[in-house]
């Protein structure tokens, strides 16, 4: 995949919502390599997230964020524990990793002058939160393309 400059986009938040079925359906050599994020990532492919909303209840990036780093399933159940990846990766996935498989690396993904500004304002700081509370952070603002769409004044 890396020589052929191959993305791998998924849908972490499919550990927690399929999960379940997975463990059932599935032999134990192909539940150990699920959604194998780390070996992705060490074979050095750009790995990128998404949601892919509205196919799952819940898409909210932070829930993906959580769910590569905890790999559990909605019983609690980690699934693959070796292809966890760190919240810095997780959130390098969705931003600077997702812009180059969209093939917009240089117009987003990181803020820096001359890209277009589309970011969030978080209350709490995902680095720095427990990844099983990361879900439950809230967006208190949304700036696309340098403007303010929105703020939550009452944190």
């Amino acid at each position: 995949m890396k020589d052929l400059r191959v993305h791998c986009v998924t849908q972490p938040v499919f550990l927690y919502e399929l999960g379940r079925n997975f463990r059932n359906y599935l032999p134990d050599y192909y539940l150990d390599n699920v959604y194998p994020f780390r070996s992705v990532l060490e074979a050095g492919v750009n790995l990128a997230f998404s949601s892919d909303a509205p196919v799952v209840k819940d898409f909210s990036p932070l829930m993906g964020i959580r769910n590569a780093v905890e790999r559990k399933d909605d019983t609690g159940t980690c699934i693959a524990p070796c292809q966890c990846i760190s919240v810095a990766e997780a959130l390098r996935a969705y931003t600077v990793n997702a812009a180059q498989a969209n093939d917009d690396g240089d117009k987003k993904g990181t803020l820096v002058t001359g890209k277009l500004a589309d970011f969030v304002i978080l209350d709490k700081n995902p680095l720095e939160t427990s990844p099983e509370q990361i879900s439950g952070i809230r967006v208190t603002g949304t700036w696309t393309g340098g403007q303010k769409q929105f703020e939550q004044n009452n944190i």
